[in-house]
């Protein structure tokens, strides 16, 4: 364990300064727009780059490596020039498909782990639209969730990354990140299903899980497709709701970004964990008002 997440960390941290030079010759950047990307300057890209390279040594699992290499380059396209959503989402249904064939060879039990796998991998990359959140949270749900080398590979590669994606970010992951990450994530999550099916699996990446749900439900409230983004996300709502400068409230957000998510994860360990989980979701969703826009945040397409 130790010396998976030495290794991966020293190579993901060694490597994003060199993908950020790559980033920039190249011009795969993410620019602001006043929009959705409300960052003050031009950041690079490829951070996902540095994270793939930290974890890919440890993926034993031949399928599994094909399988997050081919969202791993989808995300990377998508970074250099947009795909189209539907083109994105049939490749995450065929993806899904042939992960879940790891797992099961049951059809029903099929079309649930790809929904999932789908779920995940959307939700990996809504969580990313913050300095340091997706990193952050992903690290807390993977220290709750290894049963391999492989979640720990991803855990020191993460730290690696988070020295340079920390508010303010220097870099950010990208699709490429998130789509290997949400890779990962759902094989992590298959595995555990596999070994117990419970509902407790879930809950170390449950504010994942919340966040894209709340997101679905508020844009389909607003009459607005559930495919467009917004910053009304968790994070955007928190950030508006406590005070100092934006680089301060940037690190006390994921700050209490990570309270939250430990908190759901530490319920899997108490009795009646999924009626806890449930009724806590309900609290963050209505003290945060998740399904409804905040007159302060935006409605951009």
């Amino acid at each position: 364990m130790i010396t998976q997440v030495i290794v991966s960390f020293l190579i993901s941290l060694v490597a994003t300064p060199f993908v950020m030079i790559i980033a920039k010759k190249f011009k795969i950047v993410d620019r602001p727009d006043g929009m959705l990307k409300t960052h003050q300057r031009i950041i690079p890209y490829l951070g996902g780059l540095a994270i793939y390279a930290g974890v890919a040594p440890f993926v034993l699992e031949m399928k599994l490596f094909i399988l997050a290499s081919i969202m791993f380059i989808l995300g990377l396209l998508d970074d250099i020039k947009p795909v189209k959503w539907y083109v994105r989402l049939i490749i995450e249904l065929i993806i899904g498909w042939f992960m879940s064939l790891i797992f099961t060879q049951n059809f029903f039990m099929s079309v649930f782990y790809t929904l999932v796998f789908v779920l995940v991998i959307n939700a990996t990359n809504m969580i990313d639209g913050m300095d340091g959140v997706c990193a952050t949270v992903v690290i807390i749900g993977m220290i709750f969730s290894a049963n391999s080398s492989l979640q720990w590979a991803l855990v020191g590669s993460l730290i690696g990354y988070l020295v340079y994606n920390f508010p303010p970010a220097k870099i950010f992951m990208g699709d490429a990140g998130s789509y290997f990450i949400g890779s990962i994530v759902s094989y992590t999550i298959f595995s555990n299903l596999k070994a117990s099916f419970n509902l407790n699996v879930f809950f170390p990446f449950w504010i994942l899980i919340l966040d894209i749900f709340s997101g679905i439900v508020r844009r389909i409230i607003a009459q607005r497709s559930p495919f467009k983004g917004d910053r009304d996300h968790i994070y955007d709502k928190i950030w508006r709701r406590i005070g100092g400068s934006k680089v301060l409230k940037d690190r006390k957000t994921v700050i209490i970004m990570a309270v939250i998510s430990i908190t759901f994860t530490l319920l899997k360990y108490v009795g009646l964990s999924a009626l806890m989980v449930f009724a806590g979701s309900i609290m963050v969703v209505l003290f945060l008002r998740m399904f409804w826009y905040d007159e302060g945040g935006n409605k951009y397409e």
